[in-house]
């Protein structure tokens, strides 16, 4: 539904009672349709991790390093604190039990002490087969 208006009738019709806003105010936000209150509860969560400043949005779901309490002031939603970090993808929490570390090392390029690369990927083997596993 491209209209705003339409959009929150039918969220609202639709009886939905808690509507969370994974935008905030990134590119493509719709933040109009939270304006009109289609939803009893309103929430900020994961795409903008900072206050919204309007008065619309109940909660924002954050954790203590990205709104820290002391702060609480600054946000015009009620903090809803995650136990460790507001995103899903925890690793730290989800894969407890993968406690070995794969330490890949370019055969093309020498390491250097404290060099960090994240990769993040579907397919590793063209990866895999550039390097040493050790």
């Amino acid at each position: 539904i491209t209209c705003n208006g339409k959009a929150a009738d039918r969220i609202n019709q639709d009886g939905i009672h808690i509507l969370i806003n994974m935008n905030g105010y990134t590119k493509g936000a719709r933040n109009e349709i939270f304006a009109l209150r289609p939803a009893p509860l309103q929430v900020m969560w994961l795409g903008y991790p900072g206050t919204s400043g309007a008065p619309f949005m109940d909660y924002i779901i954050t954790d203590a390093v990205t709104s820290p309490l002391r702060l609480a002031h600054a946000y015009s939603e009620k903090l809803a604190y995650m136990p460790h970090t507001f995103f899903i993808g925890d690793h730290a929490q989800m894969l407890k039990h993968l406690t070995e570390r794969v330490i890949l090392k370019d055969k093309c390029a020498p390491a250097e002490k404290d060099n960090v690369a994240v990769v993040n990927a579907t397919n590793l083997e063209p990866l895999l087969s550039k390097a040493d596993v050790k």
